[in-house]
């Protein structure tokens, strides 16, 4: 039998599109997830702006979505403590439009120029790519120690804004001030939100780290598996409307992309809605291929002389072009128009490119933005200074660091000092900035996390503890008060497969050795003797109860189960009757439709940061 004779066309067509399978990295935002979904219009918003999307109540129009983290690697882990990115793409009758975000309003600088400088900062040192999708390192603390400019963007980017619970759970920015513009010619300067219908919610640093370890991937399987299962997540669209004569009627510009406006200055109004209702079939040829633009516009909306907006427009043009190709990049499915555009989109600015002293007022907002946070929070950011400035070994840049904490706040300063082992220095090192001191003004309450707790449980991860031999009628009342309220349920036992109990069997999701606490917004140990007995042989109950009362979690236990409570601190003086102490609810009884009701109420409630300051 001869062989065929070779072909090497063939060989050279079908080698061609295996090195083609895969895009130069992105150099920023390299690892995300992204969903397809609509864009929906509570109003008309003609009066404001004549973009077609925006002008007719009940509207739908198609959008792809791409969340990401901004420093590390497409490797690297969901859980870094990062900034996320958040960009939007309206397929619109007249053409894409591309908002493009992050979830915290601000940024690090004020100009572009330095941008390049700042992302090298926040790389891995180039002579051994450590650490990876960190910034606890010398190069990047030396590079904000000396850029006053940053000090707003660092209280958030070291807050628990920078470690959130799910995309599902994080606010969004257009992080620029943009134009309106109606069918008139008036035109209206405007910040852009994206509210979250589930609430904000971050973890712990704790959590971040041992999460990174048990499931690296924890926020894309989170958007994705919510998808499958029908929970859409949801975002509503608001939007803060300036007149464009009132630019300079605030203690700030509104063209510094380093500050914000205040919601309880210009509310936000709210006034459509984002559902992200379909999984990409192709991560490659949609999350992957897909190419953002700030300058991306329609009419109606315009760009404005924002320093760092104008920049974006010609580094993403360039980068796109690099990482696509100039030709082919905006002919990919993802990235193809849905309808021609109505006319030539070249964007505009405004013409108002004289930027005000308010620039070099570099403190106020981020004493503002410290001052505004719950207790738990300002600590928070104060652990997180200390870990990251622990970090770098150069006294120098701690030094530097430490006097600009204290242009912020002198009480914060001398806390993180207290944590390095030094002083905080009375007079800079760095070369003299022209700034301006830090002002009191009013604190924010819309900048605390905690202000805007949601009393809800959809979609929470709830861990059920048990064993063989596990009380059936309690599990059976707790689970069906969870499952009306949305949560999402799963058993935890020593083993996979069916757990028994008496004539009931259930299956297990998880083993104790593929479950852990980080994976989970709350646990229930339902009584039973045998199952009790059983799941007090393993260790790792022990470090799942723990590891959830010292993330602040709901905790709640029924019959025998409150055994596996009595190592908590402060113990758990718990009767017959059920009891909430810190977000534990507790019966040595039966399990009761209040006690679950309780239990509801504990997991809506948020993080119980009161444990914090228990022994």
């Amino acid at each position: 039998m001869s062989k065929a004779p070779f072909d090497a066309s063939a060989l050279h067509d079908k080698f061609d599109r295996f090195d083609h399978a895969r895009l130069p990295e992105r150099v920023v935002n390299a690892r995300g997830a992204g969903a397809h979904g609509y864009f929906q219009a509570y109003e008309s918003m003609a009066s404001l702006t004549r973009a077609d999307f925006l002008r007719e109540q009940g509207r739908r129009t198609p959008v792809f979505v791409r969340f990401s983290t901004v420093s590390g690697f497409r490797g690297s882990s969901d859980l870094a403590r990062d900034v996320r990115g958040f960009a939007v793409r309206f397929y619109t009758e007249e053409g894409n439009y591309d908002l493009v975000g992050n979830n915290m309003p601000v940024f690090f600088i004020q100009d572009a120029m330095t941008f390049p400088d700042l992302i090298q900062a926040a790389k891995p040192d180039v002579n051994n790519e450590m650490p990876q999708a960190a910034t606890a390192r010398d190069a990047y603390w030396e590079f904000i120690s000396r850029m006053p400019e940053s000090m707003h963007m660092i209280m958030w980017a070291m807050s628990d804004r920078a470690i959130p619970r799910s995309y599902r759970m994080m606010e969004g920015f257009g992080v620029h001030t943009f134009h309106l513009v109606n069918a008139a010619g008036e035109r209206r300067f405007v910040k852009f939100h994206w509210k979250p219908v589930l609430g904000l919610h971050a973890v712990t640093w704790d959590e971040a780290i041992k999460i990174s370890g048990n499931d690296p991937d924890f926020h894309r399987r989170d958007l994705f598996d919510a998808i499958e299962a029908g929970d859409f997540p949801e975002w509503e669209f608001g939007v803060q409307v300036v007149d464009e004569k009132d630019r300079h009627a605030f203690d700030f510009d509104l063209l510094d992309p380093t500050k914000l406006i205040p919601e309880e200055v210009v509310p936000v109004r709210r006034i459509g809605k984002l559902v992200l209702d379909r999984n990409p079939q192709n991560y490659f040829a949609e999350t992957e291929q897909v190419a953002f633009h700030p300058g991306r516009v329609v009419p109606g909306i315009d760009l404005s002389d924002d320093p760092l907006l104008q920049g974006r427009v010609e580094a993403y043009a360039r980068a796109q072009t690099l990482r696509l190709g100039r030709d082919d990049g905006h002919r990919l499915p993802i990235n193809r128009d849905r309808n021609p555009p109505s006319e030539h989109r070249r964007p505009r600015s405004d013409g108002h490119g004289a930027y005000s002293e308010t620039f070099l007022d570099h403190f106020t907002q981020a004493r503002m933005f410290l001052h505004s946070q719950s207790e738990a929070e300002y600590n928070h950011i104060c652990h997180a200074l200390e870990f990251e400035l622990g970090k770098v070994a150069a006294p120098a840049v701690r030094e530097r660091m430490l006097f600009m904490l204290a242009q912020v706040d002198e009480d914060m300063a001398a806390s993180v000092g207290r944590g390095l082992g030094m002083p905080v220095p009375r007079k800079g090192t760095a070369p003299p900035h022209r700034r301006i001191p830090a002002r009191d003004v009013p604190v924010s309450p819309a900048l605390s996390m905690v202000s805007d707790r949601k009393h809800g449980i959809a979609t929470r991860k709830v861990a059920v503890l048990l064993a063989d031999g596990y009380d059936r009628t309690d599990l059976a009342l707790l689970r069906e008060a969870l499952v009306a309220g949305g949560a999402w349920v799963k058993i935890v036992a020593p083993q996979l497969g069916a757990i028994l109990s008496h004539h009931d069997t259930v299956e297990a999701d998880f083993s104790f050795r593929t479950g852990d606490s980080v994976l989970f917004d709350a646990i229930y140990i339902p009584g039973g003797r045998k199952s009790v007995d059983a799941l007090k042989r393993h260790v790792e109950v022990d470090d799942f109860i723990r590891d959830s009362w010292r993330h602040c979690k709901a905790i709640a236990a029924s019959g025998a189960g409150v055994e596996l409570l009595a190592a908590l601190p402060g113990g758990m003086s718990v009767a017959a009757k059920w009891r909430t102490v810190h977000g534990v609810v507790a019966t040595t009884g039966k399990a009761s439709e209040a006690m679950a009701a309780g239990f509801v109420q504990a997991i809506a409630s948020g993080r119980h940061w009161i444990r914090e300051t228990l022994a």
